[in-house]
């Protein structure tokens, strides 16, 4: 028996020992001791689909059909547990006992199962003699839609209301009393655990939504509804009261009322880290947030495998005109790093390697990610940090030496507060460190992705903007736009950026003394606190927004001294509802309103972006992970761990030429 089973079979026999009480006058406190072992030996042969441990408690007056449904559940129904923490007693007139209600809890489902069982006394034993699961608690039946007496099948469209064009979206219908009633093909109860049937449903601030074609049905009993209906940042949410009576109509329409457009000014939006949706769960959640690329990633987490059946290399066949689904690719190692790799021809392996919980006990350390990344860029690929910059050991190195070609800014907690997350890892969050990076020379744009795991998030409530220009909308072009730096990151509000009429992403010569013009805007369904322009990491122009406007704009002047960068960022401390995971700790605490730009690139009199602070930061970085390789990686030859300290160590020289560049000044 496994160590699960025994605590089961433990638990079981400690409910049921304090729960199940009967008539002290009606049974001898034996009977009530033998009733529960019987109990117990039920529970315990469902829990271990033990079909003789249960016949040797049936009563001969048991019925043939009880007996025969009740051995076929014990042998192909999985339980994940069963319960008869509520069960109660009743002596019968016939001698015989009922106990109820015995919850069976099967694996899949969020509620239970129901059972009564009566118990008869035969040659001094006591056996059970009937087995009722046709009866539902009152609880369970109010839970359960097609327990109602419904009335119509209430046909819903929803649509642009510019354009009258259908619309997918992500929906939530409630009754007066709160309680959920989904769409057909829709679970009430969906499952909330990691990696558990995620796709189809999200779970946010306390509600479940059905994702759902334009037009799609629900069957409703009399009474008053709501609808609540989403369609991803571009669009105004829609809330509808509505009552079923006899004169309702059977069609109900609702058009929603898009505020922005993007599509139009060539920025088509993306989510470059999700997990475990399959291709056509993840076209219709892209349909339903309105978001044009979905990037689900391979991935190893120690011994698990996920979504490498589904690589193909090449975009998904379920990809439509507007929505792209590619499978590619998550390279990880729990100290080197997370990177993202793609759009992949073939994979790169290993997936993941080294410890837990990537790895394996005992795992080796090699290769390092640069590897990874060259055999990426061989096949035309980029290289993606995820999550950034945590894990953060080889960071600096692969950045120094030109293995990365973005990084996710946004994907977990707040960016903007430095150390709220990531002061227990001793490095600043991920705007001050993505500055570091900047500061010394690095050309790396910004990306976003959640990082999808489980049903409480929602695909593209943090995501990518990238510029296409004229270009049609495919996942190469996508690519190419974010290797040209033309991207912004969002959780919501829109944001633009030019310096003298060049877009985000280009990288301006100019000669020391002249004068840029910078301008900047944001538009938000949701009023922003602050708009701001930042210059080498420090915030040179700020718009502040007590009125709560929805469209902030700032245009300055600025004269040119040095070879540096120019973003735009905007920002709302107030946490949205998305994002959040307690197992994560702080940095599930969910996302605010924020959004920021790429770089625009300065180069002044063609001198390089130094920075003497920043590369020594960097370099102690580089230390870090040499100190790693020579003390605690795990290597199965040295060769490879010569050829890894070597790999910093070239790193750790880049950022030093930048000291002795200073040094040389007189700095």
């Amino acid at each position: 028996m496994s160590l699960l089973k025994i605590i089961q079979a433990c638990l079981f026999s400690f409910v049921i020992c304090t729960c199940i009480s009967l008539p002290s006058d009606a049974h001898p406190s034996k009977d009530l001791e033998d009733i529960r072992l019987v109990i117990q030996t039920f529970s315990k042969s469902i829990s271990e689909n033990d079909i003789k441990l249960a016949e040797s408690i049936f009563s001969d007056s048991l019925s043939r059909q009880d007996r025969r449904s009740f051995l076929t559940s014990i042998k192909y129904s999985k339980f994940d547990r069963i319960s008869q923490s509520k069960a109660t007693s009743r002596a019968n007139e016939d001698g015989s006992v009922t106990v109820a209600p015995i919850a069976h809890y099967v694996r899949g489902d969020t509620l239970p199962l129901t059972s009564s069982i009566k118990l008869k006394k035969e040659r001094g034993t006591w056996r059970i003699a009937g087995i009722d699961s046709s009866q539902l608690s009152e609880k369970t039946k109010k839970t359960y839609p097609t327990e109602h007496q419904t009335y119509k099948k209430i046909r819903f469209n929803i649509k642009d209301k510019e354009t009258g064009k259908p619309v997918y979206s992500r929906v939530h219908i409630r009754d007066l009393q709160g309680v959920y009633w989904p769409p057909h093909g829709h679970k009430k109860n969906i499952r909330l655990g990691w990696r558990n049937d995620v796709g189809g449903d999200v779970h946010i601030a306390n509600k479940t939504y059905a994702y759902v074609q334009p037009e799609f049905f629900v069957m409703l009993p009399k009474g008053k509804y709501t609808i609540e209906v989403f369609h991803g940042m571009e669009y105004l949410p829609e809330t509808l009261t509505f009552e079923i009576d006899e004169k309702n109509k059977e069609n109900i329409s609702i058009a929603l009322r898009r505020w922005v457009h993007m599509n139009t000014e060539g920025w088509y939006s993306g989510d470059t880290h999700v997990h475990f949706l399959s291709d056509q769960s993840a076209l219709l959640e892209s349909q339903g947030e309105d978001l044009n690329v979905i990037n689900i990633l391979a991935t190893k987490w120690g011994t698990l495998v996920t979504n490498v059946d589904d690589f193909t290399g090449e975009p998904s066949r379920s990809s439509s005109r507007r929505h792209v689904i590619y499978v590619n690719e998550e390279s990880r190692h729990n100290f080197l790093g997370h990177t993202i790799l793609h759009p992949l021809k073939e994979l790169i392996y290993p997936l993941s390697w080294g410890g837990p919980s990537e790895g394996v006990p005992g795992g080796f350390d090699y290769p390092p990610m640069a590897h990874q990344a060259d055999k990426a860029h061989a096949q035309g690929a980029i290289v993606t940090v995820a999550h950034f910059p945590y894990p953060y050991g080889e960071i600096a190195v692969d950045v120094g030496l030109g293995k990365v070609d973005s990084i996710d800014l946004f994907t977990w907690g707040n960016p903007f507060i430095d150390k709220e997350i990531f002061s227990r890892v001793g490095i600043p969050g991920p705007l001050q460190t993505w500055y570091k990076f900047l500061n010394t020379g690095a050309i790396l744009p910004a990306t976003a992705g959640t990082d999808k795991m489980l049903n409480v998030q929602v695909a593209g409530s943090v995501r990518s903007y990238v510029q296409l220009g004229d270009a049609e909308l495919t996942y190469e072009n996508w690519i190419a736009g974010i290797k040209r730096g033309e991207t912004f990151v969002t959780t919501g509000p829109m944001i633009w950026l030019s310096a003298d009429g060049q877009s985000i992403g280009s990288r301006l010569k100019r000669k020391k003394g002249d004068e840029i013009l910078l301008k900047t805007r944001v538009k938000s369904a949701t009023p922003v606190q602050k708009l701001e322009l930042v210059h080498g990491g420090h915030v040179i122009a700020k718009k502040e927004n007590p009125d709560n406007l929805l469209d902030l704009t700032i245009e300055i002047k600025t004269r040119v001294t040095n070879s540096s960068w120019f973003a735009a960022r905007a920002y709302s401390p107030e946490i949205l509802d998305y994002q959040k995971w307690d197992f994560l700790g702080p940095a599930g605490r969910g996302v605010p309103l924020m959004a920021h730009t790429s770089p625009i690139y300065i180069e002044m009199d063609n001198k390089p972006t130094t920075s003497e602070e920043d590369a020594f930061y960097l370099i102690k970085l580089c230390d870090r992970a040499i100190a790693w390789a020579e003390s605690t990686g795990h290597f199965q030859k040295s060769e490879q761990k010569q050829e890894m300290i070597e790999l910093f160590r070239k790193a750790k020289a880049h950022y030093g030429l930048q000291v002795k560049y200073h040094i040389s000044r007189g700095r």
